[in-house]
């Protein structure tokens, strides 16, 4: 299992803090820093970039995609070995109000992402979504709300792809309510919020 995540120079120090969590739980990471492209859409396009870069880096490897202002509070392994094990999937996230499981996508679910992490198992249609999501993003220009996220979930429903919701206890918003079902282990700080009032653009992270 490889952690993966890609950076922009805006979230040089924030990463950091996940590479330390990760050392500190011995968890391997492959960390890409790639330049601004000042764009919230353009942008983006590089965090796809980066998991199909990945898929060939680490082909064979089932990867779990962190943006940079995540933070590992537990080891997530067992839970992520755990859920690659129970289901059968191509994608697994944490959306925010469905139940858990794996379904398929309805059309008012849409982009609602609960976290930015994403378990992708080596086995799965990962490169297919991925590869679709892009021509999505190109064709539709920029968007309001996450575009990467829109665009995935798009891209599962016209394959259509195998979705597992993940449980707010693994990946779980800083902000929100704290799950009741025991420690997180993943917390998402959503430092793109602020960075869209520096530099007036979401860098891949958050």
């Amino acid at each position: 299992m490889i952690f993966t995540t890609v950076y922009t120079p805006e979230y040089a120090s924030i990463v950091e803090r996940l590479l330390r969590a990760c050392a500190r739980h011995n968890l391997g990471i492959f960390a890409e820093a790639v330049p601004s492209r000042r764009s919230w859409h353009r942008n983006v396009l590089l965090k796809l970039d980066h998991l199909l870069a990945c898929f060939d880096r680490f082909d064979g490897e089932d990867l779990v995609f962190l943006d940079a202002d995540a933070e590992i509070i537990a080891d997530p392994v067992p839970a992520i070995d755990s859920v690659l094990a129970t289901y059968e999937f191509d994608m697994a996230m944490a959306w925010t109000e469905l139940g858990h499981g794996v379904h398929r996508l309805d059309l008012d679910e849409i982009g609602r992402w609960h976290s930015g992490t994403i378990i992708m198992p080596a086995h799965g249609r990962r490169r297919e979504i991925v590869l679709t999501a892009k021509e999505i993003l190109a064709a539709e220009g920029p968007a309001d709300r996450a575009p990467e996220e829109h665009a995935i979930c798009e891209a599962i429903l016209r394959l259509p792809a195998r979705c597992h919701d993940l449980t707010f206890r693994l990946c779980h918003v800083f902000d929100k309510p704290a799950p009741a079902d025991g420690p997180v282990c993943i917390t998402q700080h959503q430092a793109s919020r602020q960075m869209v009032a520096v530099v007036g653009s979401a860098p891949p992270g958050g």
